[in-house]
Formats: structure tokens, sequence, C-alpha cells
């Protein structure tokens, strides 16, 4: 998967699960809350699977996005 799609998707999973946490819990289902805890776990889960450098897959950080070279490595990212 492409860097920048891996770190959108997990950021779109991750805060739709935020999203959907707040506004289950104006609900009488509680449990949807948990839901929507564990879809924004899964986004985080995503980014640390996905969000690697495609050279030697160490964990890219999520706050450099626009970054052109790996911080570890020093390899030009696409």
């Amino acid at each position: 998967m492409k860097l920048k799609k891996a770190y959108w998707i997990s950021q779109i999973v991750m805060f739709a699960g935020i999203i959907l946490s707040i506004a289950a819990s104006f609900t009488p289902a509680k449990w949807l809350v948990a839901g929507g805890i564990m879809t924004a776990l899964l986004g985080v889960l995503l980014g640390a699977v996905f969000y690697r450098c495609p050279y030697c897959k160490k964990a890219l950080q999520v706050r450099n996005v626009r970054a052109d070279h790996c911080p570890y490595c020093g390899r030009p990212l696409k």
C-alpha cells in the first residue's frame, strides 16, 4: 500500500471511530461507544502496520507526513 494512502485510511478510520464514540455517548445504546473506541484503535493499528518506510520497514512518524526521505535509512519516500 502506498504511504499516503495508508496514512489517510488510518486517519479516516481513527477519526470515524472517535466521532462514533462521541455521538454514541448521547444514546442509550452504550455498546456503540465501545464499537467507536475499537474503530479508533483499529485506525491506530492500521497506521502502525502500514505507515512504514518501504526500504527499512521502520515505522514513520505520523506528524511528519510530508517527509521526502526516511529519517532512519535516508532513502527517498515515494
